[in-house]
């Protein structure tokens, strides 16, 4: 089941943020592995267990700045994953302060993930 929350601040216009399940992502990737899914865990949670198809590690924290390090465009649309979907809902928000456009958090993370037995790159 699919989602969707508005957020916005400081005077600027309200972003939509997706969110979708581990099984919907896994379909996705299924269908087009070139999705942009982005992990927003810290670097020991990335090198324990991530999707084989991550194209890029940010941290949660700093994703606001470093994201335009990546020159991904504002209107292509961004997976974000962390351990639960706290952190990556986060990163969404700040994404979407930033001019992101279409932003989908994985609800559940790589716990779901995990526990679905889906694929994952270890250490």
């Amino acid at each position: 089941m699919t989602s969707w929350f508005q957020f916005g601040r400081r005077g600027s216009s309200v972003r939509n943020i997706q969110e979708i399940s581990v099984h919907e992502l896994k379909e996705r990737l299924e269908s087009d592995s070139s999705l942009l899914l982005i992990d927003v865990r810290t670097i020991e949670e990335y090198e324990d267990a991530r999707v084989p198809h991550v194209k890029a590690r940010i941290e949660y924290q700093i994703i606001a700045r470093d994201i335009d390090l990546t020159q991904f465009p504002k209107d292509q649309p961004i997976y974000l994953i962390c351990r639960a979907g706290r952190r990556s809902m986060v990163a969404a928000k700040e994404l979407a302060e930033c001019g992101f456009q279409e932003l989908i958090n994985i609800k559940g993370g790589m716990n779901d993930w995990i526990q679905s037995l889906y694929p994952v790159i270890k250490r």
